[in-house]
């Protein structure tokens, strides 16, 4: 008799292979070879091998054919995403530098001008904050008597601003 798991010759008294430790049946289903000088049958196990060998290894080959291609379309999409996001970027760059030429040409009276329109404007509302968290009234009223006159000098300042242009 001869093991199911790996064709070891059993002893007609084993219970369990020698070799692997597979356990063997109490009324073997596989005969003595008579005629083959002794050589033990086929496995059903390496038969079961043989067939499924074929499809195991095509999965593979499948299985590395797809993750290429995943990775090809993914480089060439990264590839085509850089170059657009390049050809944006020198199209803003181009439009900073006339801007930038645009501004160096700019007069020192505008640049004045709108910076002090800036300023009103914003001490305007500084005070006009001042105003609101006071509950004095004469507080008050200084605080909005400071907020109309630069509120008049930001007016004055957008008046000069839109002659100068």
């Amino acid at each position: 008799m001869y093991c199911y798991g790996c064709g070891t010759r059993l002893p007609p008294s084993a219970a369990f292979c020698p070799a692997c430790g597979c356990a063997v049946p109490s009324q073997p289903n596989v005969a003595e070879p008579q005629a083959s000088g002794g050589a033990p049958p086929k496995l059903r196990s390496q038969n079961k091998t043989k067939t499924i060998a074929p499809y195991i290894i095509g999965f593979i080959i499948l299985v590395i054919v797809v993750a290429s291609y995943v990775w090809q379309t993914r480089s060439r999409a990264a590839a085509v995403n850089a170059a657009s996001s390049y050809g944006r970027l020198s199209e803003h760059l181009v439009q900073l530098t006339r801007a930038r030429s645009a501004l160096d040409n700019v007069s020192p009276k505008l640049i004045e001008t709108s910076n002090k329109l800036s300023t009103d404007l914003s001490q305007a509302g500084t005070f006009a904050n001042h105003m609101h968290d006071t509950h004095d009234p004469y507080v008050q009223s200084n605080y909005l008597q400071t907020a109309l006159s630069y509120t008049n000098g930001a007016r004055t300042s957008e008046a000069a601003l839109e002659e100068l242009e």
